[in-house]
């Protein structure tokens, strides 16, 4: 099934990845979504934010974007982030 635009993800049935629905939208949306890991054991996130119709700009902005207000928070999370919490106490 090919991917509708991006605008179009969070409203379209059935799209995402194993069952899990593409965290598109403000970084509130985003964090609404990736928030369901939170207390999941993980030590590894893959994060795509290239899809369809979008240009290198917005790539570019997506990227900056996550890592300036979404990455601290989801740092914190899982194994990864237990190890460096106890490695800062």
């Amino acid at each position: 099934m090919p991917l509708p635009p991006v605008e179009e993800m969070r409203s379209t049935p059935g799209v995402g990845i194993f069952g899990q629905p593409f965290a598109v939208g403000t970084p509130d949306d985003v964090m609404a979504v990736l928030e369901r890991h939170r207390d999941v054991d993980l030590d590894e996130m893959v994060v795509q934010f290239n899809h369809p119709g979008m240009g290198a700009e917005e790539v570019a902005r997506s990227m900056r974007m996550f890592a300036a207000e979404l990455m601290p928070e989801v740092k914190r999370w899982g194994r990864a982030g237990a190890e460096t919490n106890a490695a800062v106490s």
